[in-house]
């Protein structure tokens, strides 16, 4: 079964709690940066506003990419 849209989700899953979506990130300030540069497991999940999975990365890529001034 390919899900395509938030019922067929909803199907099958309960929405989120608020305090879940509460939890939702936009962007990784200076205390996250850290966080993830003393981390040894990393996962990031991500998709832009079609809601498409971003690109599967090494934890270095995405270190390099979301934190490169570390």
């Amino acid at each position: 079964m390919q899900i395509q849209t938030t019922d067929q989700l909803r199907a099958l899953y309960k929405a989120p709690s608020e305090r879940a979506v509460l939890k939702e990130l936009t962007h990784i300030d200076s205390h996250l940066k850290r966080f993830i540069s003393l981390s040894p497991f990393l996962v990031i999940s991500s998709g832009d506003q079609t809601k498409s999975k971003g690109p599967v990365e090494s934890r270095e890529e995405m270190l390099k990419r979301y934190t490169p001034d570390l």
